[in-house]
Order: structure tokens, then C-alpha cells, then sequence
């Protein structure tokens, strides 16, 4: 069950739980996979190969047992480099600073761990509300990667943040 519609902004952060998110959790993933209206979704076999690698971290957000948003990300310790694969908010959860809390946390965690540390995610170049999500948490666009999405054939934006 969700938290009401219209909570005032930032409270869903007060009342969600956030854990690591283990195999058994690949269902709560899909579904917000696919209520979230992204031209990339990730298919079960893609979970289980993730979680397969061993430096990869899935942290799921929930509130009352129900996935609100989710962040995957790859952990190079020998390069002090953390990738962000993916970040999915729930559509009814958007815009209440679900996102920004989740990736909050992937910076403090990376800032403890491997401080001074490198996150990078690459974003397509249509996805301007992922731009400037990206952008509003000290994010900046370091490179354009030409044409390395291929359906439709698209140009990538690498943004970074370093802790």
C-alpha cells in the first residue's frame, strides 16, 4: 500500500524503509519496472544477472511493504567508482523527494566507503526530467556519448558527481 496521494512534500522519506534488496525481491523491482514508463525496462533475467555480480548493490525503498523506488548500482572499490545502472521512482510517488533520498544515500554510502569517490550515470538524451533531476542533486554533464543507445538510435549524457 502506498502513502496517501497528497502528503506534504519530503514525508514519504520520514515514514519508507529502505534495504538492501536481495534476489527475492526481483518481483517488487519488476513491478515498479513496469509502472514506470521507461523506454528501458529491465526483464527478470536482468535482475538475476545483477544480482549474480558481486559488486552490485540493489537498495529498494518501501513504504508498508510496497516498492516506492529502487537504485542499482555497480561498486569499483579498486577504481573508487560507483555506477548508477538504474533509478525508478513510482509514478504516485514522484516529485516528493523519493528520488533525491534515495540517491542521497547511494552518495553518503559511497562518500563512507570509498572516499574521495567517483558516481557516474549515463542518461538518455530525450530523458530531460532525468537531466535535470541529475542536475538538481550536484550533478554535472562531463561527456556526450554519441549514439550508444540503439532503439531509437540516440546520443547518451555521462553526468558524474564526486564525494
Amino acid at each position: 500500500m502506498l502513502p496517501p496521494d497528497n502528503p506534504s512534500p519530503g514525508i514519504s522519506d520520514k515514514i519508507a524503509v529502505a534495504v538492501i534488496a536481495k534476489i527475492t525481491d526481483i518481483k517488487k523491482l519488476l513491478a515498479l519496472e513496469m509502472v514506470s514508463g521507461s523506454e528501458d525496462l529491465w526483464t527478470y533475467e536482468d535482475f538475476e544477472n545483477l544480482f549474480k555480480k558481486n559488486e552490485l548493490k540493489i537498495v529498494l525503498l518501501e513504504y508498508d511493504k510496497s516498492p516506492i523506488c529502487y537504485i542499482a548500482l555497480e561498486i569499483n572499490e579498486k577504481k573508487k567508482e560507483v555506477v548508477i545502472w538504474s533509478l525508478t521512482v513510482h509514478p504516485k510517488m514522484r516529485r516528493r523527494g523519493n528520488g533525491s533520498a534515495i540517491l542521497k544515500w547511494a552518495k553518503d554510502f559511497s562518500k563512507t566507503q570509498y572516499d574521495p569517490c567517483k558516481i557516474t550515470a549515463v542518461v538518455r538524451e530525450s530523458d530531460l526530467v532525468s537531466h535535470l533531476f541529475l542536475k538538481n542533486n550536484d550533478f554535472k554533464c562531463v561527456k556526450i556519448l554519441k549514439k550508444i543507445y540503439e532503439c531509437p538510435l540516440e546520443n547518451g549524457y555521462l553526468f558524474e558527481y564526486i564525494t
